[in-house]
């Protein structure tokens, strides 16, 4: 990962209106070409991911899903991956996130 690229701001929360789940995270560094998402239960198995390139590349990316119901709630651990491109170097960081509430 390129030393200027840094990822924050993650968040899982739980829609009890709708049932479904809400995941992001916040992609900041040089020359950013591609960033994706993935998102697994706790226990590392594969709920959804995302990937998109991007044209020109750019400062700051904000990848995010939304789950359908899947049985996870409020206080449910999920592992989240952001990978991509920024500054010609491939990326990937993960980070253990609680659902909370929206």
């Amino acid at each position: 990962m390129s030393s200027n690229t840094t990822v924050g701001g993650w968040s899982a929360c739980f829609n009890a209106s709708d049932d479904t789940i809400a995941v992001s995270c916040t992609i900041t560094g040089e020359a950013i070409t591609a960033a994706g998402l993935i998102v697994n239960t706790g226990d590392g198995k594969t709920l959804a991911s995302c990937y998109t390139e991007i044209s020109g590349g750019c400062s700051s990316a904000s990848p995010s899903l939304n789950l359908a119901p899947n049985g996870l709630k409020v206080g449910d651990t999920l592992l989240l991956a952001a990978d991509g491109q920024a500054d010609g170097q491939h990326f990937f960081v993960e980070e253990k996130v609680p659902i909370g509430t929206c």
